[in-house]
């Protein structure tokens, strides 16, 4: 078994690691503003190291990303894209969209890693299985891809193990826009702000597949997850995440672990300081306000 860890352990909880407070201590004592919109702040939080402090320590990134804040409202859409949600009736300003980060990072690409703006929390271990053979992708809706998905992961939902499953997206489908709209592009602009370019290309590579279109949406087995109606509700909610821990050698088996997500419910227009720690989800057994507790036990 390999490990596909996207982060260290350390962090699995969104436990603030030590290197992380002290570059966020250190943004503070180079006299950067770090009251920062809550989706900024939540970014930061789960942002890659390397990316936090190449805005930490370039004053002119920090001013354009954190303290201007042109780019609060592309943030939140990058989060209400990921929910399916349409765009906010406040329009964004359009000379906000062309702005773009061009610092680089030298972290190798990992394993696909959704970006979670809400917290980590407990776990538990599941287990997909890969089959080889049939309709591995298609430029449209596919129910053929749809059967791909549950039959790789034997017709049984990917968490509970139970039947009577959907194939839902990992990456929204209506995230792929149509022929690459501004809104896509942003989404993945914003990652690359966050994450190294090398990293978001090798994510995106997995889900944009035509080679003719790498613009053009593409529905794949390898995007999809066999889950029940009611998960594949809270998926879609954002009240629990997927982290990958080992895949098999064989690439046939991906092991996960299951994490609640602690909703921090705050106002668009109210501000955090960079260095509040997000809730520890450590243990955590529900979201809450009706997500969860399951009955009985994954085996």
């Amino acid at each position: 078994w390999t490990n596909v860890r996207p982060e260290g352990d350390g962090e699995r909880f969104t436990q603030r690691s030590n290197e992380r407070r002290q570059l966020f201590e250190e943004a503070k004592n180079r006299g950067n503003h770090t009251d920062l919109s809550p989706v900024t702040w939540a970014f930061f939080q789960v942002a890659d190291l390397k990316r936090v402090k190449q805005h930490v320590y370039n004053d002119d990134v920090w001013k354009l990303v954190v303290e201007n804040g042109p780019y609060d409202e592309i943030f939140l859409d990058v989060v209400r894209l990921w929910k399916q949600a349409p765009v906010a009736k406040t329009k964004m300003s359009t000379g906000t969209t062309s702005h773009s980060i061009t610092t680089n990072s030298n972290k190798a690409p990992s394993s696909p890693a959704p970006p979670n703006v809400a917290t980590q929390t407990s776990t538990r271990s599941t287990r997909l299985k890969r089959k080889h053979g049939g309709q591995e992708f298609s430029l449209a809706r596919s129910a053929n891809v749809a059967a791909r998905c549950k039959e790789r992961d034997s017709n049984l939902c990917a968490v509970s193990r139970m039947g009577a499953i959907d194939a839902a997206h990992i990456y929204p489908w209506c995230a792929f826009g149509s022929g690459g709209t501004e809104r896509v592009n942003n989404f993945w602009r914003v990652l690359s702000m966050f994450w190294g370019q090398e990293e978001v290309s090798n994510w995106k590579s997995k889900i944009f597949v035509d080679a003719n279109d790498p613009s053009r949406r593409t529905e794949t087995v390898e995007n999809m997850l066999s889950l029940t109606a009611t998960l594949h509700r809270f998926h879609s909610d954002d009240v629990f995440a997927l982290r990958p821990i080992q895949m098999s050698q064989d690439n046939a088996q991906l092991e996960l672990e299951f994490h609640w997500l602690v909703i921090e419910e705050r106002k668009s227009n109210n501000r955090v300081s960079l260095l509040d720690e997000p809730l520890s989800s450590l243990d955590r057994k529900l979201s809450g306000k009706g997500y969860g507790p399951f009955i009985g036990s994954i085996p």
